[in-house]
């Protein structure tokens, strides 16, 4: 390959990757209220069929023992 073919093709590619990094980015970042887990995660299907009226959700932080007297009858 001939050296002024090698620099006409390093001249497209850089020319191809400013293009590529310029490009304006989509306006949907504006219009993002934050709540882009609702729709991937199928909340709103999940609702048609329960709320999660009278489930208790715990977070543990920490280890924890199972073997804890307190814990005997938990579904862990």
């Amino acid at each position: 390959m001939s050296t002024t073919r090698r620099a006409l093709r390093r001249a497209v590619g850089a020319t191809a990757l400013r293009l590529a990094l310029s490009a304006p980015v989509a306006a949907s970042a504006a219009t993002d209220d934050g709540r882009w887990y609702y729709d991937l995660t199928g909340v709103a299907e999940a609702h048609q069929l329960s709320t999660g009226e009278g489930i208790t959700i715990g977070l543990l932080d920490g280890p924890m023992n199972p073997a804890a007297p307190d814990l005997a009858a938990a579904d862990v």
